[in-house]
């Protein structure tokens, strides 16, 4: 394996591979403090106001609680950012022999993410070694130490089940009401945060219900706030949504998804360096 390749390898298990937890932290301790960022960021987009009238504003149109979902949706798309890198590198590694791992890693888009865990979903059967085109348990049992083989070929049985895991949740299509229309509006549509999917049919429905909605956060931060105006328009039926929880479990599951993923990366990383630190891959 290339030396950049190694040490790419290193920094992400080191250091890359916790910026989506470190992002999501950083999202959560300012939501916990709505009103006061929400403060500032008004005083940031008019200069002239004073921190009483700041404070006023703030207070009179609840932007803390606006301040709060978009800090939300945000947690959201850090969870599915994570699950892209994990793809990403996983793609990367498997793809090596072209460009190498960092090269394929930058160079890959998220149209090769979905390539890479449709293929892990299609072949249930895929040791990890499979998955990403390593050494076989049988060629590493005559060049790996009997501890050092043990502890690979655990790694190859509950490296892949976890890829899986994580190809199903970026995958997984939208099931039966996860897209709702606003048409008739749920009555606990306050305890969710709407984001805004479709106009309309336009066949992008076989995405992944994680990457859809991200891709609308990222791109267009389809977010709704008026969502019972929404729902009253002539056209509210052609809308597809998705709604998703903002309570305290809400919130605690889609952290612990983004440090689940993240941390599988990093195992993935440490991995291959051992292989190659090993002479055990090329």
């Amino acid at each position: 394996m290339q030396k950049h390749d190694r040490l790419f390898l290193r920094d992400f298990l080191n250091f890359t591979f916790k910026n989506h937890m470190m992002v999501v932290e950083a999202l959560l301790q300012a939501g916990s403090e709505g009103r006061r960022f929400a403060t500032r960021t008004l005083m940031r987009a008019n200069p002239i106001l004073t921190g009483a009238q700041a404070e006023a504003e703030e207070a009179e149109y609840n932007e803390g609680a606006r301040f709060q979902r978009v800090m939300f949706a945000r947690v959201f798309a850090e969870h599915v950012a994570a699950l892209e890198d994990f793809g990403a590198l996983c793609f990367a590694i498997r793809n090596r022999d072209k460009l190498g791992v960092l090269r394929e890693y930058f160079a890959s888009g998220v149209g090769d993410v979905a390539c890479f865990f449709d293929l892990v979903l299609k072949s249930p059967t895929l040791d990890l070694g499979e998955m990403l085109k390593l050494p076989t348990l049988a060629v590493l049992r005559t060049t790996l130490a009997d501890a050092e083989f043990v502890i690979v070929e655990q790694h190859y049985r509950n490296g892949a089940e976890f890829v899986r895991d994580q190809a199903n949740l970026y995958r997984q299509p939208p099931k039966e009401g996860e897209t709702p229309s606003l048409v008739p509006l749920p009555d606990d549509w306050k305890e969710y945060v709407q984001v805004l999917l479709d106009v309309g049919e336009d066949g992008r429905r076989a995405q992944g219900l994680s990457a859809w909605a991200y891709n609308k956060l990222k791109h267009r931060f389809a977010v709704l706030e008026s969502v019972e105006e929404f729902a009253q328009l002539p056209i509210a039926k052609d809308f597809t949504v998705v709604a998703i929880q903002k309570d305290n479990a809400g919130v605690r599951r889609l952290v612990e998804l983004t440090r689940s993923a993240s941390m599988g990366a990093a195992e993935i990383a440490a991995t291959i360096d051992f292989l190659a630190e090993h002479a055990a891959l090329d």
